[in-house]
Order: C-alpha cells, then structure tokens, then sequence
C-alpha cells in the first residue's frame, strides 16, 4: 500500500509540473516571445492599439473659436 501511494505522489508530482509548463506555452504569443507571428494560430488576436474612438468634434479650428490670426 505504501509503495503505491508513492508512486501515486511521484505521479502527481511529475503531472503537477507538466500541467504549469503547457500553461505557460498556452501563455505565449509572438508579442511575448521570440515565435514569429505565423505561429500564432489562428485564433490569436492581437491586442495592439486599434483606432482610437472619434471625439465626435470636427476636424480643424472649432467654431467660435477666435483663432490666433497672423500678426
């Protein structure tokens, strides 16, 4: 009975490690690390800055606004 539980501890030991090291892989993308992008899969997606929101405001001197003026 002892020698199983043993070896049932070393077991567990041993997947115990496996499982936190295809944790970490699960983890890596090519953003963090050296795999190049096509490695990725297709399911990554990127979380890069994408187009930032409009402020709803016009482009370029708003109205009312006096402005500097030359001179």
């Amino acid at each position: 009975m002892r020698a199983l539980v043993g070896q049932l501890i070393t077991q567990l030991e041993t997947l115990s490690a496996r499982v936190t090291q295809l944790e970490e892989q699960m983890g890596r993308s090519s953003r963090n690390s050296s795999k190049p992008p096509s490695s990725d899969g297709s399911g990554f997606k990127p979380t890069g800055k994408g187009k930032s929101k409009a402020s709803g405001r016009k482009r370029g001197g708003q109205e009312g606004h006096p402005g500097a003026g030359q001179g």
